[in-house]
């Protein structure tokens, strides 16, 4: 068998699910894979006081 990993260089990956079950079902199964959602970048609009 040969794979090959098509998503290799893409930055996302668009699902689309019938209900939140799956959804959830879906999420476990790419942070059993170690895919983990990148964590969001602060808007430029956002400002930290100190």
């Amino acid at each position: 068998f040969y794979f090959r990993n098509v998503f290799k260089e893409h930055k996302t990956l668009e699902l689309s699910v019938d209900n939140t079950d799956e959804l959830d079902t879906w999420k476990a199964s790419f942070l059993r894979a170690g895919v983990y959602p990148e964590r969001e970048q602060p808007s430029e609009d956002t400002q930290v006081t100190e």
